[in-house]
């Protein structure tokens, strides 16, 4: 800070006051204040009736030199005037901010700043408003007693000094908001505030509502990211903020919720939701949906979610090969069950205290069955099951079975006639599981049982007549045994049916005949060979060859590891 001060009958006179930062010039002020040489104490300041009469200026400066954390373009400017004496003071004067803009947001239009501040009757006054190209943003308007008399005099008389403030927003676009959460994308919409503030400095007393309009939202990360005309308003006083009835809308399911949250020392939490079709995760092959039913109730510190979350139309989709059809091979090695031993509870999530403390006791029935839908597979699951522990350890019980599950093979239908999981409560991902089924092919009934805890599970295959396992498994992909494919017309049958099965699951009945008949149409031309032996390469392969004219064709081929070899035949007929 620099100055030029002199002193004249009883006033000091200030021609050239600079405060400054390490950025160069930042206020000026000049001005007289009457300060007699002979003044003893703050009784002496405050008994001498002379004017006051100095001037603060802030030249239009870059906001960026004020608010460094945050990227802010715009500039302000300000002139303060302050009068009267020094038991009674008056300021007046006005601050300015223009061209408020976020580079960040580029398609947020700039807005506009006005303060404006005025002394009457012993009351400062302050009236402010934010604008932009649009409309009003933001008024704010406030008084406060301005008695320093009183205030030197008595210091507790300023904490009780009355507040009476006032904010109200006429809309502010979400966008201007969407920094103070990153992980939200493409937020669009509206808000409006409006708060009152009374009570004293002591004892201040906050009211007010907030409505948040947001027409679209997307999050970051997470399966249910599209947030579409959703409403949240809020009531607050005081210590006391009422959700009032509001709704969220995502990925065509919708929560309600209502309820209060209590501040204080310790927070109380008393919050009600309510869903249709919620969803509650999606992924390539699945999609869960509920109507949850829910309440967080107690202190923050250990609220309890209760309620039930009923499945409603979900599905799991999934086109599966269980065997390998698509390479030749001469026999077929004994299936391996995944190990799912790998996914500990403790590694699925984790939550940040005191969220992972807090108890919960949740019923997830199915009200509508899960469908499962694929290639092979087809059927429903029912679930009864509870949900325990705290939401850092959630622990389970309860059962899911399923319903007319079956798996449609080329050449057989599996038929689970009983499939269980029973949950574990001491391991969320290590369930006991139990399935029976049966299939009857080729005059052999067929039997499978998967028992034992996923991360162990047992696997046994058996048949009646007798047949190994690898014979087994065979006749299921195949419909015969591998003596029976000996036969080069019995394989070249198989191997039509196959493809007839594969038409008629990849474009239905309708588009899978259509297309046979292109294919039979041409049939004569084609030479399907399976599982040649080659004395070069003593390898067996699949091979088919098209005949395109007289002495042209096309053969491609495939051996038992998936290597393939595609030619273009020029033949050379001698007589």
């Amino acid at each position: 800070m620099k100055t030029s001060l002199t002193w004249k009958e009883g006033f000091a006179n200030f021609s050239k006051l600079v405060i400054a930062d390490t950025q160069g010039s930042l206020l000026t002020g000049q001005g007289s204040l009457p300060l007699p040489l002979q003044t003893r104490n703050l009784d002496d300041l405050l008994e001498n009736n002379s004017p006051l009469d100095f001037s603060v200026k802030l030249a239009p400066t870059p906001l960026s030199r004020f608010v460094k954390d945050q990227p802010i373009e715009g500039t302000a400017e300000a002139t303060l005037n302050i009068s009267g004496t020094f038991a009674k003071p008056a300021i007046n004067g006005t601050i300015t901010a223009t061209e408020i803009r976020e580079p960040s947001l580029p398609d947020v239009p700039p807005g506009d700043l006005l303060v404006t501040l005025t002394t009457i009757d012993e009351e400062l006054r302050l009236s402010g408003k934010l604008k932009e190209p649009s409309g009003d943003l933001f008024d704010l308007k406030g008084r406060f007693p301005l008695t320093p008399e009183k205030w030197i005099k008595d210091p507790n008389s300023l904490m009780d000094e009355p507040l009476a403030f006032t904010a109200n927003t006429a809309r502010i676009d979400l966008r201007r908001l969407q920094r103070f959460a990153p992980t939200v994308l493409d937020l669009s919409g509206i808000a409006q505030i409006k708060v009152k503030v009374a009570g004293t400095i002591r004892e201040p007393a906050l009211s007010g509502d907030a409505m948040i309009h947001a027409d679209r939202a997307r999050l970051s990360n997470s399966p249910i990211s599209d947030f579409r005309n959703s409403k949240i308003n809020l009531k607050f006083s005081n210590n006391t903020i009422a959700i009032s009835p509001s709704q969220i809308t995502a990925a065509g399911g919708t929560i309600n919720f209502n309820g209060s949250v209590t501040l204080g020392e310790t927070p109380l939490l008393d919050l009600s939701f309510r869903g249709k079709n919620t969803l509650l995760w999606r992924g390539a092959d699945y999609s869960l949906r509920a109507d949850p039913v829910l309440t967080l109730k107690g202190p923050f510190e250990t609220a309890r979610l209760s309620g039930s979350i009923p499945i409603v139309e979900s599905i799991i989709h999934k086109d599966v090969e269980i065997l390998p059809f698509g390479v030749p091979t001469k026999e077929i090695a004994r299936p391996e069950v995944p190990d799912l031993s790998v996914f500990a509870s403790d590694e699925l999530y984790s939550l940040p205290e005191p969220f992972a403390n807090w108890p919960i006791d949740v019923a997830v029935v199915t009200k509508d069955p899960i469908l499962i839908r694929g290639n092979l597979v087809k059927g429903e699951l029912l679930a009864d099951a509870r949900l325990g522990g705290t939401l850092g350890k959630i622990t389970t019980s309860g059962k899911i079975t399923s319903k007319n599950l079956e798996a449609d093979l080329p050449f057989a239908k599996l038929i689970i006639e009983n499939g269980t999981v029973d949950l574990n409560p001491r391991n969320l991902t290590d369930p006991k599981i139990s399935v029976r089924g049966n299939s009857k092919v080729a005059g052999y009934n067929v039997q499978l049982y998967l028992t034992g805890l996923t991360s162990k599970p047992a696997l046994s295959i058996t048949s009646e007549p007798p047949l190994p396992e690898s014979e087994i498994l065979m006749l299921l992909s195949t419909g015969s045994t591998t003596s029976t494919l000996n036969s080069r017309s019995v394989a070249s049958q198989k191997a039509l049916q196959y493809l007839l099965q594969g038409l008629r699951h990849r474009y239905g009945k309708q588009d899978a005949k259509s297309l046979l008949q292109r294919l039979l149409k041409n049939l004569d031309e084609v030479d399907l060979s399976l599982g040649d032996y080659n004395r070069f390469s003593g390898r067996h392969a699949t091979s088919a060859t098209i005949d395109i004219s007289d002495q042209w064709a096309i053969s491609t081929s495939i051996d038992g590891e998936g290597n393939n070899r595609n030619m273009v035949i020029f033949s050379f007929r001698f007589q």
